[in-house]
């Protein structure tokens, strides 16, 4: 499902605004098991998710926020991923009617996947603050 989501995205542009936000939201409901890959990319991801919602970065600058948080991986620690993460996933976004339905979704979507991942939500905060500080290039506002 979750390739049909982004083919969907990738075929036409009118899908792709909030294209980040499926990305993220999708990984960090699908965390997998313990390791260095999954760590930073749990990390990434949850620092994308709260650059958006909570610091209300443009979801243009997203990728930026993903590249500066990827600069302090060496920081990260294992995020303890949430135990139910079911209520709101690809498959909702997959029946959106149009481009505007679908970024309602996706938001919706990736706002309850955040949601979930709360008990990180502080340490997020430090990491991304810390990649912040290198680069005033991502704190753009929506």
């Amino acid at each position: 499902m979750y390739g049909e989501l982004l083919a969907r995205e990738y075929q036409d542009l009118r899908y792709m605004r909030l294209h980040d936000l499926t990305v993220d939201a999708y990984a960090l409901q699908h965390p997998g098991k313990r390791s260095d890959q999954t760590i930073s990319s749990a990390n990434i991801h949850l620092g994308s998710l709260y650059a958006y919602f909570e610091m209300r970065v443009p979801a243009t600058r997203l990728g930026a926020v993903k590249k500066h948080m990827a600069q302090q991986k060496a920081r990260f620690a294992w995020l303890n991923p949430p135990t139910n993460m079911t209520q709101l996933t690809v498959k909702d976004v997959l029946a959106a009617q149009g481009p505007e339905q679908h970024a309602e979704q996706v938001e919706a979507w990736a706002s309850y996947v955040f949601q979930s991942w709360s008990t990180h939500h502080a340490t997020t905060a430090n990491y991304l603050n810390a990649a912040i500080a290198k680069s005033v290039h991502i704190t753009e506002h929506r």
